[in-house]
């Protein structure tokens, strides 16, 4: 009779340290996790041309990043759950996406970004006109 309670007390432990165990070794449990994590996520496509940019310019301003694949169903399920916790009623066909500081930007924004990351200078290549008409260069 007293097996059963102990049997019972087991499981609960074990299960208990499993879920820990997880949750230490797989960051993303919730969706918002690898958010805190992160100073900014960018979600891109492979056939993206500006989520190419947007890498460059995260990785020539030492930005820390985690990157997205938005072709994946899974990721984009999370997208919309984390715009959903985010309160963000805006459009999510677009590519890039970008999530700083639990703010959702949408398409290739550097001064955005770096006005929402508190930076006073960056660096933003010259694009030429017929890329992006709103290219600026921060020093």
């Amino acid at each position: 009779m007293k097996l059963i309670p102990r049997i019972k007390y087991i499981s609960v432990v074990l299960l208990m340290f499993l879920i820990a165990a997880c949750s230490s070794v797989c960051p993303e449990v919730t969706g918002t996790t690898y958010i805190k994590e992160y100073p900014v996520v960018l979600y891109s496509a492979s056939w993206c041309h500006w989520c190419g940019v947007a890498k460059e310019f995260l990785d020539d301003n030492e930005i820390a990043y985690i990157e997205r694949n938005l072709e994946d169903p899974k990721e984009y399920k999370k997208l919309k759950e984390v715009a959903k916790e985010l309160q963000y009623g805006g459009s999510l066909n677009v590519v890039p996406i970008f999530i700083v500081r639990n703010r959702i930007i949408t398409g290739f924004r550097p001064e955005k970004i770096l006005y929402i990351l508190d930076k006073t200078n960056g660096v933003v290549k010259k694009l030429t006109n017929h890329e992006s008409p709103r290219s600026i260069i921060f020093k």
